[in-house]
């Protein structure tokens, strides 16, 4: 028999003649390490996370596992050889990642917007920002100084703001909200006009 911890979330469960499992195990060859897998089973049964456990590992092999000593277990090991394994979650893993990647774009994104003077009332709309968040971004991003009265363009540069805005989206990052795509043309298509001052014009017309 040989033991699989799953990680993401870990799942600890004993294979057992007639038991099936999905994926095939990677075999802990290092001693050292395999002790370590089975003394965080023991940690977790200590800490009451049994149910978990009882699942996968007979009672009475967790209570044999919990009554021996690290050099007991390392004894163990030797004598048994491949008695630990591990089995990646390689679903979840994926899911992880692709979580990982989205904080990433979200956090580029928001430093973008920042360092080109958005406002708060802007980073709440676009990314839920509040107020305290935006001031700590700031802070992290090295925006110190304060943020100076929007300025307005004249009304010639106001229409022809809000045409460029009302204009459809040729093709946009499929990662990326519409809205965050929309002031990102904006803001490029008009460079000398502060991001503020862009998303006020914006929302002056879209109010009712």
């Amino acid at each position: 028999m040989s033991l699989y911890v799953m990680p993401a979330p870990p799942v600890v469960c004993l294979e057992e003649p007639g038991r099936k499992y999905h994926g095939r195990g990677i075999p802990i060859t290092d001693p050292k390490h395999a002790v370590d897998l089975l003394l965080h089973l023991i940690d977790r049964a200590d800490q009451g996370d049994l149910d978990a456990l009882l699942e996968h590992i007979s009672p009475e092999l967790l209570d044999q596992l919990r009554n021996k000593t690290a050099a007991e277990l390392l004894r163990l090991i030797e004598v048994g050889g491949n008695i630990v394994s591990v089995l990646i979650n390689e679903r979840t893993l994926r899911y992880a990642e692709h979580k990982l990647a989205q904080q990433y774009r979200r956090g580029t994104a928001m430093v973008w917007f920042l360092k080109r003077g958005a406002p708060q009332a802007m980073m709440l709309e676009l990314f839920g920002l509040t107020d305290r968040a935006y001031r700590d971004l700031r802070t992290a991003a090295g925006e110190t100084g304060r943020p100076g009265r929007t300025q307005m363009p004249s009304q010639d540069t106001r229409r022809a703001i809000r045409q460029t805005w009302a204009q459809p989206l040729v093709a946009r990052d499929a990662h990326e909200e519409e809205i965050v795509t929309r002031y990102k043309r904006l803001a490029e298509a008009w460079p000398d006009v502060p991001l503020a001052s862009l998303y006020a014009i914006i929302v002056e017309s879209s109010a009712p």
